[in-house]
């Protein structure tokens, strides 16, 4: 039953990065606001389902399994919090507030370096659902992109007007 509410969410989501992409094309005070709120709600949505689904894939091994009972596996705990560690990060430094410098390069350090990471993790990692997930998808390039494309337009227009 989840994974129908997810699919749904999963839908909105994308609908929500198309707004937000089209919205970035009139770049305005209001349009830019807008556009990355969106972004923070559809970035929020997608990597905080992702964040759920490891963390119950990881919740069922652990409690189906024949071994002994010990405790949860660290990593159940640190790839879920990995993932909505960048989603929080992604989401903080398009803050207007922030410098427009010390936002882009932390913004490249994310989307360069720990969000290319994490994806091969999810890829080659133990996880097989998300493998199976992600052979077929390149959505996660959407995240930088469109962060990049709402960022580098705040300086033309908040700033200035």
């Amino acid at each position: 039953m989840m994974s129908v509410y997810s699919e749904r969410a999963l839908g909105v989501a994308g609908l929500v990065f198309f707004v937000a992409f089209v919205l970035t094309c009139w770049p305005c005070r209001w349009t830019l606001v807008s556009a990355g709120i969106l972004y923070v709600i559809g970035v929020l949505t997608n990597l905080g389902i992702l964040a759920f689904q490891c963390f119950q894939g990881f919740a069922i091994n652990w409690g189906t399994s024949d071994s002994p009972p010990q405790s949860f596996p660290l990593i159940g705990w640190l790839l879920p919090a990995w993932v909505l560690g960048y989603a929080v990060a992604a989401s903080v430094l398009l803050l207007p507030y922030i410098p427009q410098q010390k936002a882009i390069l932390l913004g490249r350090i994310l989307h360069l370096v720990v969000l290319p990471l994490l994806v091969v993790f999810l890829l080659v990692g133990p996880l097989y659902q998300f493998q199976r997930m992600a052979a077929h998808s390149l959505s996660w390039l959407v995240y930088g992109l469109l962060w990049f494309r709402i960022r580098e337009r705040y300086r033309d227009r908040i700033h200035n007007t």
